[in-house]
């Protein structure tokens, strides 16, 4: 059954590539497309950041260094801004956004206040990190990283992706994707966790945004020196360890 939903939601992501093109530069290397609260623009993580530290305290701005965050923004600016394929993205397909007609198998993607144009890594590598969330539970701020896809769930998924419209890919597509995903996915930690920052100062919604920032803050440092090797150092953003080993 999870390998069927798994097909069917390659074909819908393969869907939502209505176009794509090969593009370099930094101006299509941004994190997350859309708009919160009025927030629209190709420098959305730079804006999102700029928010962030005016909601915050004081306290809460120095407890997640958000000085530092910015610095780590124009790293990972710089490690992604090679050539990328663009397609439209959803940039938040969750669970909850995914819904399967039991009777004829199809899937319909729902809730696109987050879509625009995208590099296609970055949709997938947030589709994975996504894997990790249960919003049904008394805690659905926690994340579960022992449920981020394995190396070899995460190479089937995205050669049935690349395989989806006819053809094979070739070894070094797929590994060159692979690539861009896992580094995508510190892009993902990033945005999520200063939307969490904004989200507990803008929403009523009982979930603790807090706590989810803090995680996805903490992800971004433990999996960033595996993915970035040496790039740069990476600044203790993250104070509590409850997210677990990360993937």
């Amino acid at each position: 059954m999870v390998k069927e939903w798994r097909c069917f939601l390659i074909e819908t992501l393969r869907f939502l590539r209505l176009s794509s093109c090969r593009s370099k530069g930094r101006d299509l290397v941004y994190l997350g497309g859309s708009q919160m609260d009025g927030l629209k623009s190709s420098s959305m993580h730079g804006n999102w950041l700029k928010t962030a530290k005016s909601l915050c305290t004081p306290e809460e701005a120095k407890d997640f260094r958000l000085d530092s965050i910015e610095d780590e923004i124009s790293l990972i600016e710089k490690e992604l801004s090679g050539d990328q394929s663009i397609g439209f993205c959803h940039n938040d397909l969750q669970y909850g956004n995914i819904m399967i007609d039991e009777e004829t198998r199809s899937i319909t993607i729902i809730d696109y206040e987050y879509a625009s144009y995208n590099p296609i890594a970055f949709d997938i590598a947030n589709h994975f990190c996504e894997m990790t969330a249960d919003y049904h539970t008394d805690t659905p701020h926690i994340l579960d990283y022992s449920k981020y896809p394995g190396l070899e769930e995460r190479q089937r998924f995205l050669h049935l992706y690349l395989s989806s419209s006819g053809g094979l890919p070739s070894d070094i597509e797929l590994e060159q994707l692979l690539e861009n995903v896992e580094k995508y996915k510190l892009a993902s930690h990033l945005f999520w966790g200063l939307w969490g920052i904004i989200s507990e100062h803008v929403n009523e919604i009982d979930f603790d945004y807090m706590e989810y920032a803090r995680q996805r803050f903490e992800q971004y440092c433990l999996r960033k020196p595996a993915l970035l090797g040496s790039s740069g150092t990476t600044p203790d953003v993250a104070l509590t360890d409850v997210a677990g080993p990360g993937n």
